[in-house]
């Protein structure tokens, strides 16, 4: 299940995922990268986790490349101190020089709750420079246009907010200063108590909701009080047969808090934040939900579409709560195939007081 949180405005609480990708990856080239965050907590870290690559589009290496990942210091000024903590050299299995995810021990190295640190990776050896992925995130509750987002800075398990949160390169012709990139980046940072910190997501993947295929999102309750959702959603091309009807199941008592709210009947063209309103209703603290999307009477060619955040991670480290039904609701699976490879799944979904 996935413990995702809440957040106050001035009036409201809302609670749930507000985490959403907007579009694909770009990717950071160079010969040294990094990756700036806010420590969530004191404690010894021992291991990261992130994607990079080698060799893409025009460049392929012709020995398996070694890079150094680790941790340093902030300067003051936002950039590292270019001084590691602690560090590992890795060298690159060739099947992942597109990119992957490389986990990577390290000496344990305390840091600090509150203070900055950059996780830098850099090319020791190799003919091809280094790949860092970002995502291009957004928060808002209007609708998105290319061009036109604005940063993420929610840590997805959480949807606690880290400032400082951003993808870097040290390039040669700014006399070797740091360059920061408005992308948000893929990493975790594992504490020696088992916890992860950091955004597992590394793309977006489009669901379509229609006849006996749902899709659902597991969360903890929190014990608020709401009467408004809102989901990311798009119709298909041709106007659904049905409405997008939403419902939520207490899978501790398996009863239905909410059944079929209508969020969604008429077409819409592109991505954006449809909502629906309900009578009030409390999820209390600790038991676990189900939100679930159908569109019964909808077809493939004329049904609703919705976007999950995913990521290859491996079951266990990364909490998540993305599900999905084949058969109408009666069984639930919690993973599904991106790309040949099993993945977690989060939806993006935002509960108002």
């Amino acid at each position: 299940m996935s413990p995702l949180g809440g957040w106050s405005g001035k009036k409201l609480m809302v609670f749930g995922n507000r985490f959403a990708i907007a579009t694909l990856l770009e990717d950071i080239r160079g010969n040294e990268l990094g990756i700036r965050f806010s420590s969530p907590k004191t404690g010894i870290v021992s291991e990261i986790s992130l994607i990079f690559g080698f060799g893409l589009e025009d460049c392929y290496p012709s020995k398996p490349p070694i890079v150094r990942v680790g941790l340093q210091d902030d300067n003051g000024k936002g950039q590292p101190t270019d001084m590691f903590l602690s560090y590992h050299d890795e060298t690159v299995d060739p099947i992942d020089y597109g990119g992957g995810w490389h986990k990577i021990a390290i000496p344990s190295v305390q840091v600090v709750a509150g203070k900055t640190y950059h996780i830098v990776v850099k090319k020791i050896e190799s003919n091809c420079a280094l790949c860092l992925d970002g995502l291009v995130t957004f928060t808002t509750m209007r609708p998105y246009y290319y061009g036109h987002n604005e940063r993420c800075f929610y840590i997805p398990q959480t949807q606690t907010v880290d400032p400082l949160l951003t993808l870097e390169r040290k390039d040669p012709q700014y006399k070797n200063e740091w360059l920061t990139f408005a992308q948000t980046p893929s990493f975790l940072v594992k504490f020696d108590d088992g916890t992860y910190y950091g955004q597992p997501y590394v793309s977006s993947h489009e669901h379509y909701v229609y006849g006996s295929s749902q899709v659902g999102q597991e969360f903890t309750g929190n014990g608020g009080v709401f009467n408004k959702l809102a989901l990311w959603l798009m119709s298909s091309k041709q106007q659904p047969l049905d409405s997008l009807y939403a419902s939520i199941l207490c899978l501790d008592t398996q009863k239905y808090l909410l059944e079929k709210a209508k969020v969604a009947n008429l077409k819409v063209p592109q991505y954006q934040w449809g909502t629906c309103y309900f009578p009030s209703l409390q999820l209390e603290q600790g038991l676990t939900y189900r939100l679930e999307l159908k569109s019964p009477l909808s077809t493939l060619d004329k049904s609703w579409l919705l976007r999950s955040m995913y990521s290859y991670v491996a079951e266990g480290t990364y909490a998540y709560g993305g599900c999905y039904s084949m058969d109408g609701g009666k069984t639930w699976s919690k993973s599904f195939f991106a790309d040949g490879k099993k993945t977690i799944t989060d939806f993006p979904f935002i509960l108002f007081e």
